[in-house]
């Protein structure tokens, strides 16, 4: 008996269900890898905001000095910086970078992320002068596959009105990084995912300090 060979048509047929299920599919793995990775840096950002209470601990409830954007983040030698600081308490440098980043991040003495200059100042900010830290953001996401090898501040500290002030950095790049939004860490140690539009409203987002 001759065996019936699959027609052009069938083929096709076969081709586009596959093409169909592949666009349906793929879009839904996608977001479920990101959302991982989301989950990813959400855990990294807690591993090095617990370092920074714990830094706050050992330095009479103060928070790392910073004068403003410096080289580095580079162990044992520039200025003072936040990376620096905190490093001794994480004792790894990838929780600094978020697995989403696509950039070149090295193998240390890198970062993807931003620290709010309201609170790392070249004075130093005490604990007590934060009066709300549930809504105070510490650190934010750089954005835009953004590999730093210096500790930035945003906003810089000698470059803002007169605390109180609530505000978004007017040259960020902290766009729509994790699925229309970022990751931010807040001042009592928690981390929380924030929608783009959020943290561009002042009413609502973006960089917090109240003394």
């Amino acid at each position: 008996m001759r065996r019936r060979a699959f027609t052009l048509i069938e083929l096709l047929v076969v081709i586009a269900i596959i093409a169909i299920l592949a666009a349906i599919l793929f879009p839904v793995f996608a977001k479920a890898r990101e959302k991982a990775r989301t989950s990813s840096c959400q855990s990294n950002m807690k591993q090095f905001g617990i370092a920074f209470l714990q830094y706050i601990s050992d330095n009479d409830e103060t928070w790392p000095a910073q004068i403003q954007n410096v080289d580095g983040p580079n162990i044992g030698g520039g200025q003072q910086n936040w990376y620096n600081d905190v490093l001794p308490y994480t004792k790894n440098h990838q929780v600094f970078v978020c697995p989403s980043t696509t950039g070149s991040a090295g193998t240390g003495n890198t970062t993807t992320y931003h620290a709010n200059g309201y609170i790392i100042t070249g004075a130093g900010v005490n604990e007590s002068d934060i009066k709300q830290p549930a809504n105070t953001s510490l650190v934010r996401e750089a954005g835009n596959n953004s590999v730093h090898t210096r500790a930035y501040l945003r906003p810089m500290p000698f470059a803002i009105a007169p605390a109180p002030v609530r505000t978004t950095d007017p040259s960020s790049n902290a766009l729509n990084f994790h699925m229309g939004g970022i990751n931010l860490l807040y001042c009592d140690g928690h981390v929380k995912w924030i929608q783009q539009s959020r943290y561009d409203n002042p009413a609502v987002g973006g960089f917090q300090f109240n003394p």
